[in-house]
């Protein structure tokens, strides 16, 4: 709280932090607006990158078990009323990842990606999906969030098991 009574507040709003004085009026007043990427106060994830991030982890899940196109599963889950939903809440309730962060998990859906593409085999497509769970996992203190189905995957392809 300021000498004058009022209170200082940091906002993460639309990739920008935005300072708010706010006193016992109703009136608020914005002094200054910084990018996140020099604020201090990361911003939460945008809903159309997690969007991405669960589309693609499903779509190489299909590929562990027997689907052949990724863009096909890809596009059929980023469509699914359930994953768009899924996003719009982690995009809320993870709060704490930032774009950068979702976008190094896409990063790693492609890199299993483009090796299922380069490598083929089963295992070790299970292999690297279940390293990007790790990493995941590793992330958020070494417990994978409860994400869509992301646990029963984990699970199903014995990622807990080295």
């Amino acid at each position: 709280m300021a000498k004058d009574g009022s209170q200082k507040t940091s906002a993460c709003v639309c990739g920008a932090v935005a300072h708010i004085d706010s006193d016992t009026s109703p009136h608020r007043r914005v002094r200054s607006v910084k990018s996140s990427m020099h604020g201090k106060v990361p911003c939460m994830a945008s809903l159309f990158l997690w969007l991405e991030a669960l589309a693609g982890l499903k779509a190489l899940y299909d590929l562990t078990q027997g689907a052949v196109d990724y863009a096909d599963r890809y596009h059929a889950h980023i469509r699914e009323r359930d994953t768009l939903a899924e996003a719009r809440r982690i995009s809320v309730d993870f709060s704490t990842f930032s774009d950068k962060e979702v976008q190094a998990i896409i990063r790693r859906i492609a890199g299993c990606r483009d090796r299922f593409i380069a490598q083929g085999g089963g295992e070790d497509r299970a292999r690297c999906l279940c390293s990007i769970f790790r990493k995941i996992s590793d992330g958020n203190g070494g417990v994978l969030p409860r994400v869509d189905d992301w646990q029963n995957m984990f699970r199903q392809l014995n990622c807990g098991v080295d």
